[in-house]
């Protein structure tokens, strides 16, 4: 069969059931792939199934199935290839999912812009006001001030992931500059 012939109908194949595959067999992938697996498979597919070189002549149909294609080949691109996006997709594919949600999306990129930033982790402004102390406090080397801070920021949002982790290298710092018990 003609290559050119055979990319056509893989395009138009795909456009089709588009809303029930999902992003590993987009990418061509199993399930358990390797983290490393998903840029070559990526490029792979792009390269082969790109919109600019099958629409050469082809229909306006066509021209538009093969980008919609391409932006789900992207989405899965971008879904499997960050870790924590990957693993929210996983649940949700669990679930009965084909594609991440928007909100999902979000979330995980907010959580990744905490980590980047932690002075954006609280999510209430009294907290925020104690937290934003409590982590000037952690960064100027005052731990005890910083455990104070911390903790009145905990009590009013006990479940933030990120207060607690700064807690408890707060309390290590003041640990380790009291050394250990004399006895």
């Amino acid at each position: 069969m003609d290559p050119r012939l055979r990319e056509r109908i893989e395009v138009e194949t795909l456009h089709e059931i588009l809303s029930e595959i999902d992003c590993y067999k987009l990418l061509g992938l199993p399930v358990d792939a390797a983290q490393d697996a998903v840029e070559p498979a990526f490029r792979a597919v792009s390269r082969r199934l790109h919109p600019d070189r099958l629409a050469a002549g082809a229909s306006p149909d066509f021209k538009t199935q093969a980008n919609a294609v391409f932006r789900a080949i992207g989405e899965a691109h971008r879904t499997l290839r960050d870790p924590e996006t990957r693993a929210a997709y996983d649940a949700e594919r669990k679930a009965g999912a084909v594609r991440l949600a928007e909100e999902s999306r979000r979330a995980v990129a907010a959580e990744a812009q905490v980590r980047a930033d932690p002075s954006r982790a609280a999510k209430t402004p009294r907290a925020d006001a104690f937290w934003r102390r409590g982590l000037l406090a952690f960064q100027s080397g005052d731990a005890a001030s910083a455990v104070m801070q911390i903790g009145f920021a905990l009590q009013l949002e006990p479940d933030n992931a990120v207060f607690q982790d700064y807690l408890a290298r707060a309390r290590q710092s003041v640990a380790e500059r009291k050394g250990p018990p004399k006895g």
